[in-house]
């Protein structure tokens, strides 16, 4: 008798118990900490969108005579069209580019002055390792190889001593047909929300190395020069290669979700508590079996 009553008594207890943390559970929803995973992590698949900024540029000349030389940046504007898209997860992104900027240096001794400014088309894809710390806020980290295409440019030679300049236009002769360069670079994301739709803005820098020479076979060979009495002995002597600072503002709009992202908790089945009366018979029944 005893024994059934202790094991009455507790049935009665973990079924009380069991319905009042249900209830709990109901009333208080999800744990707040999983909501702001959830929209942390939210990242569209795919995404468009326009880079525009700066880029200050130079070159680096292997040749030893060059060291005595004053070299002066040349800052460009530049812009540029992309496509982003999710590699499975929202660390992972991979975003394919295409850029038009200049590139080149000014070259000083003396009164001696010689200018290259060149314009190039980058295709670029960029591989993106994001870190999302908060809803809006993302930090990223990028390494972008890219194969440039020279599209004209001016170079030129100044002797003031002399009274003479002379020009000529970037072309085969001058410059080699292509680049191939690496960006390293670094930024942050910042999701906008509005009623209907978000976008994203990003703040990024990078720094690019040219890594192929930019002398073209003409110009060492010297079927091609600007013909003066300074340069002309080791002007195309060694490797010339781009270098650079990119400074750039994206907006990149989503297209496979236009609605701001949200949090939707799982639907869970309302608990039926079990009545008193009910409990009283049960108990009833037992004891008097």
């Amino acid at each position: 008798m005893a024994a059934k009553v202790c094991l009455v008594s507790l049935l009665f207890l973990l079924s009380v118990g069991n319905t009042k943390s249900q209830s709990l559970i109901m009333e208080l929803g999800p744990p707040r900490h999983a909501e702001q995973t959830t929209d942390r992590l939210l990242f569209p698949r795919f995404s468009v969108g326009v880079r525009a900024g700066l880029a200050n540029s130079n070159i680096k000349l292997s040749y030893d005579g060059y060291r005595y030389y004053e070299h002066d940046y040349r800052t460009s504007p530049l812009l540029g069209f992309y496509m982003q898209m999710k590699l499975g997860s929202p660390y992972f992104v991979v975003r394919p580019e295409i850029d038009f900027l200049s590139r080149g240096d000014r070259l000083s001794f003396f009164d001696v002055h010689y200018s290259m400014r060149v314009n190039y088309m980058d295709l670029r894809l960029p591989f993106i390792f994001r870190y999302p710390v908060s809803k809006h806020f993302a930090p990223y980290a990028m390494i972008a190889p890219s194969y440039c295409f020279p599209l004209g440019g001016k170079i030129s030679y100044t002797d003031s001593e002399m009274s003479s300049t002379l020009r000529t236009s970037v072309s085969d002769a001058t410059m080699a047909k292509n680049d191939i360069g690496l960006l390293l670079g670094a930024g942050v994301d910042y999701r906008m929300d509005f009623q209907l739709h978000y976008i994203y803005i990003s703040l990024e820098a990078g720094y690019n190395f040219g890594l192929t020479n930019t002398f073209s076979e003409k110009e060492q060979d010297g079927q091609t020069q600007i013909d003066n009495n300074f340069f002309g002995a080791h002007l195309w002597k060694g490797t010339r290669h781009n270098r650079g600072l990119e400074v750039a503002l994206r907006v990149t709009i989503p297209l496979d979700n236009q609605q701001p992202p949200k949090y939707n908790p799982p639907v869970k089945k309302p608990v039926i508590p079990v009545r008193r009366d009910t409990i009283v018979s049960i108990i009833r029944d037992t004891i008097y079996v």
